[in-house]
């Protein structure tokens, strides 16, 4: 009996190593579909606090954009990359083979750039990608400090997520139309100073220029490039340059409502001498929200990023 007890006994350690070595036996796209596991690898990366559920949220909203209507995320990747541009076949065969990887061999900065080029592709070619916007971090933000350039974000607003289905859907359309919008408001192209998700964005502010836009959000626009101009009336909305970027604060979260605030925030600012615009602006901001607590500590973190100024 003491040898069938220590047997059972092995044969129980044995199962439960056993099982514990082929639980850990994953891939990296297996990786993507446990909440869990994923949770850890952000942890793992240095990423803490409100930061790792706004990036495990992005990367959730990807795989789901490019997983919708097929089997899975490989069968997605695999049939899109024909049709694709040869910069961007090139990044989907890194994800592809990534996505056969054991997920304890992806290294951390191979995670940053697969998380990154899964944004990107999401954005451009997702089948719901007209539901999506891919924002850029501020460039003091955790996410971005640690190497993570993009946040997907679901667009709530249907007359927002309209106007982002109107958009060019490839990277070169777009670049076009950012041209052929810059033009039309006396703006200079600036698209090389922007990275794919960036120029997704602003395109869609440019069409807040179009006919058709939603009153709010045509405000917005000349808000912006009232306060984006020189005293010639050339606007420059990003590089060296640009006195700000506010038309990067259009998210999933952009409303009418908001659009109108910021407007309104952003003209007051205008009216004061340089050196205390930025001031201003968020003293604005606060006058035009809600003024929670919770509110008035994102207001606080947006001036400390330094978000929209230099």
């Amino acid at each position: 009996m003491k040898f069938m007890g220590r047997s059972m006994l092995a044969l129980y350690a044995f199962v439960a190593i056993s099982g514990s070595t082929y639980a850990s036996i994953f891939t990296f796209g297996e990786l993507l579909l446990k909440p869990v596991s994923i949770k850890s690898k952000i942890v793992k990366e240095g990423v803490s606090g409100a930061s790792v559920t706004s990036l495990k949220d992005s990367i959730n909203n990807s795989v789901a954009s490019l997983s919708h209507g097929h089997a899975s995320l490989s069968d997605a990747l695999v049939e899109l990359r024909p049709n694709t541009t040869k910069e961007d076949a090139a990044k989907i065969g890194r994800i592809l083979a990534a996505l056969k990887m054991n997920h304890d061999t992806v290294t951390g900065q191979e995670f940053k750039d697969i998380v990154n080029d899964l944004a990107y592709i999401a954005s451009v070619y997702g089948e719901d990608s007209s539901k999506i916007l891919n924002c850029s971090y501020c460039k003091s933000d955790q996410l971005a400090s640690l190497g993570f350039k993009s946040n997907i974000t679901v667009v709530a607003d249907p007359v927002l997520k309209k106007q982002v289905s109107r958009l060019p859907k490839s990277s070169t359309s777009i670049s076009r139309y950012i041209s052929k919008m810059s033009r039309k408001g006396n703006a200079k192209d600036v698209t090389r100073y922007l990275d794919a998700g960036e120029r997704k964005t602003l395109a869609l502010f440019l069409s807040f220029n179009d006919r058709g836009a939603k009153k709010e959000y045509k405000q917005f626009y000349d808000a912006v490039s009232k306060y984006n101009a020189d005293k010639a009336g050339n606007v420059t909305l990003a590089g060296p340059t640009a006195k700000a970027s506010f038309w990067k604060i259009i998210d999933g979260k952009f409303s009418p409502q908001r659009a109108a605030k910021l407007a309104k925030a952003i003209n007051e600012a205008a009216k004061k001498p340089v050196s205390k615009r930025e001031d201003e602006f968020y003293k604005q901001l606060y006058k035009v929200s809600d003024k929670t607590p919770e509110t008035a500590n994102s207001i606080e973190e947006l001036k400390a990023k330094k978000c929209f100024f230099k």
